[in-house]
């Protein structure tokens, strides 16, 4: 059965997602560009895929009866240039699946610059509507072309494949651009060889790498790859297959994970890009384009938590600069927006939740808690501004929020030992807007499909589409706070200390309990399952407790790495669902694995070094009982 995992090829201008043998999806020449075309096998193949050791390229490997198939994939790093190498021992199709809005055109004898070439063209217009409304500013194009035993069918909607060897080649880019890529497809370019220098070269940078631990060793590689890939030429990081933007709060996860691994250059790009969008617009937003400004997004009580985000990943990347305080002074108008921002919305010494949270997304916590206070969004912002005020002085406003939001902190969100995910009672404290972007509240609660779109405040609290304005909902339970895993564990993946090691043991139990019975971990309140990032947050909190379940939990963690070396954004048990092949989880993960296994080889190093000083006591006392021995023996003589 082929997998499901998902794999990206990038080079900062085309992206290629992959699944098993299947080009899934093409973003021809900008990340933030709807797919222009997948490529797919038409046959229910038994597949396998994987990544080659020490680069980005992909082999896959495909088996109908006793016949073999064998793709090799690569792109090059410079030009928007992907090929397949194909060898073949039987007959199979491969379908050309085009964008509904794109146009299909047979070239004969196309220019390509140095030769003329029968080929396939798709071009994607501009006005192409694409993720969340967003509209394409800019035409794109994709050119096919393959030979040997691939060839297009009559239709030019499939290649048939025959047994023998051959290729296929795809370059894609905005069409005024198009003619730099074309000439590469074909000269004497050695796509292969250019692709594994480029990463060897790139991998030869990561400075985290546990030989003795080869499981995590492979795993920080695939990771370094997938987050590679998936970064635009700008600094952004696509957020996955599914969400061709650059989300602030995915990206804070990427930079903390790329510091891990020692790829500054990597983490810098991404504060660079929040750099340029903000001097552009004036502001950040849940999540922006890539490879232009064409398109944004927007989304509900985004002015919290996101702008923390920018702050501590700003600081973070500067402290590993050789000059913080160079570093961080172009960025001073930024982080004073980011500042003053969430600032704004702290009312009792609160901040509400971001929209866009993922336990809000994946439905386990309530979105029409959104404007309660959130222990995840305060935490950050004490933190945050603490930062802040630290490095760019005194600001009597910014330091009373900071001082009424540590005071009143505990008060808040601590209840009988836990920390609890929200607190109602900001309600009172200040009222929300009468209009939001979002979700609707109430096509979630009837079980429908939600819209993307402005919703209004009814009475009853719920944010609400025009079409749900009168619609009866069944009784809401009361408001009140609720413990949520991915919250409570968070404290020591920040380093928040207002949480004391016995509250944060007390928290972590019950899910170290049901890690220990189940083999897995369970965050939502239902027991039913986890958020990808989560077990990076509860290694962090046993790290930090120095708890005996550590390498259970170490083991566990990577034994839900994909065939494609990543993790995905949600799981039920050990079953991953919703956004494969994602830079966030698996950033975040890694990080927390790599000290959670220094942590280990230390305790480990130090117990061997125990159990040797024991062999060498115990050898010393053996010596002496057989002196003693052959003394008695010789006086007994």
């Amino acid at each position: 059965m082929t997998s499901r995992a998902v794999h990206a090829l990038g080079n900062g201008s085309l992206l290629i997602y992959g699944q098993g043998p299947d080009i899934m999806s093409i973003h021809p020449g900008d990340y933030s560009t709807p797919s222009i075309a997948s490529l797919l096998c038409e046959e229910d193949l038994d597949a396998s895929t994987s990544r080659n050791p020490g680069a980005n390229s992909w082999n896959s490997m495909l088996r109908q009866g006793q016949g073999e198939m064998t793709f090799w994939d690569a792109m090059d790093p410079e030009y928007n240039l992907f090929r397949r190498v194909v060898r073949s021992h039987y007959y199979t199709t491969l379908s050309l699946r085009v964008h509904p809005s794109a146009r299909l055109y047979r070239f004969r004898a196309y220019d390509f610059g140095a030769a003329a070439r029968d080929c396939v063209c798709v071009i994607l217009p501009k006005g192409t509507l694409y993720f969340t409304g967003n509209v394409t500013a800019r035409e794109y194009r994709l050119y096919i072309l393959c030979g040997g035993c691939v060839r297009f069918d009559e239709t030019e909607s499939a290649m048939q494949v025959s047994p023998g060897e051959g290729m296929i080649t795809l370059i894609a880019a905005q069409t005024p651009d198009i003619d730099r890529h074309l000439p590469a497809a074909i000269g004497a370019l050695d796509v292969f060889s250019r692709s594994n220098q480029y990463w060897t070269r790139f991998f030869a940078k990561i400075t985290s790498r546990t030989p003795e631990n080869p499981v995590l060793d492979k795993a920080t590689e695939s990771t370094a790859a997938l987050i590679r890939a998936q970064q635009s030429r700008d600094g952004g990081v696509v957020a996955g297959h599914f969400y061709p933007m650059a989300y602030v709060r995915d990206q804070a996860g990427v930079v903390r994970g790329l510091l891990r691994m020692g790829l500054w250059d990597e983490a810098s790009s991404v504060v660079r890009f929040w750099a340029r969008k903000f001097a552009h617009f004036g502001d950040l937003l849940d999540a922006e384009s890539m490879g232009h400004d064409d398109a944004r997004l927007p989304f509900s009580n985004d002015r919290v938590e996101l702008p923390a985000y920018v702050i501590l990943s700003s600081f973070a990347v500067a402290e590993k600069s050789p000059s913080p305080k160079e570093y961080l002074a172009p960025l001073f108008p930024m982080l004073s927006w980011a500042a003053h921002a969430q600032a704004s919305e702290c009312a009792d010494g609160m901040t509400g939740f971001s929209g866009d949270e993922t336990y809000i997304a994946g439905g386990q916590f309530p979105r029409y808690a959104l404007y309660e206070g959130s222990a995840e969004s305060t935490m950050l912002l004490i933190l945050s501004l603490e930062k802040y005020l630290s490095h760019f002085g005194p600001d009597d406003a910014l330091a009373g929020t900071l001082s009424e939001a540590k005071s009143r902190f505990r008060d808040h969100f601590m209840q009988n030992g836990r920390l609890m995910a929200n607190d109602p009672s900001r309600l009172a404290a200040k009222k929300p807007p009468r209009f939001h972007f979002g979700y609707c509240d109430a096509c979630i609660l009837l079980g429908r499909p939600e819209p993307l779109t402005w919703l209004e405040r009814t009475p009853d609290g719920l944010y609400r589409c025009p079409d749900c304005r009168d619609a009866q909902i069944p009784d809401l339970p009361p408001r009140r706070p609720l413990p949520l895993g991915s919250v409570g564990l968070v404290p020591a993946w920040h380093g928040f200390d207002l949480i004391t090691d016995d509250e944060l043991s007390a928290t972590a139990a019950p899910y170290v309990e049901r890690f220990e019975k189940a083999g897995y971990l369970t965050s939502s309140p239902d027991g039913s399952s986890a958020l990808g990032y989560d077990y990076a947050l509860l290694l962090c909190a046993l790290t930090r407790l120095r708890h005996p379940s550590l390498q259970k939990v170490l083991d566990g963690t990577l034994s839900l790495l994909d065939e494609a070396g990543a993790w995905a954004e949600y799981y039920r048990g050990k079953e991953p669902y919703n956004c494969r092949c994602r830079p966030w989880e698996s950033a975040m993960n890694i990080a927390s694995l790599v000290v959670g296994q220094y942590y280990m080889t230390q305790i480990n190093g130090k117990l061997e070094s125990i159990e040797q000083s024991i062999e060498r006591i115990t050898e010393f006392q053996d010596v002496e009982y057989r002196s003693a021995v052959y003394a008695l023996i010789a006086s007994v003589k």
